[in-house]
């Protein structure tokens, strides 16, 4: 992912609390931001409610675990039952099937 300034995150939060497209964003930041890059800068780092700082806890690699076994790598989905973002999900996921039983 690019690197991001602050200026372009207020940019990003503004404009999308005021309900504008990806694509829309990308085009005002004026930069060699995607629409892709702005979406995945939103979920996975300034979308408000993401707990990505704390270790996940047993109840959630539980929780993780059966919803994979639902949802398979569905990890945006995933995340938005954990209030975790869909790469710290996924890294978790990966991190669990190299643990021995």
């Amino acid at each position: 992912m690019a690197n991001w300034s602050s200026e372009e995150d207020v940019v990003l939060i503004e404009l999308n609390a005021r309900g504008f497209g990806w694509n829309y964003i990308a085009r005002v930041l004026n930069t060699t931001k995607t629409p892709h890059d702005c979406a995945a800068r939103w979920n996975n780092v300034l979308r408000p409610g993401i707990n990505d700082e704390s270790p996940f806890d047993l109840i959630e690699r539980t929780t993780l675990n059966e919803l994979y076994q639902t949802h398979g790598a569905r990890w945006s989905r995933i995340a938005s039952h954990l209030g975790r973002s869909p790469r710290a999900v996924k890294e978790m996921w990966l991190q669990m099937q190299m643990e021995p039983e």
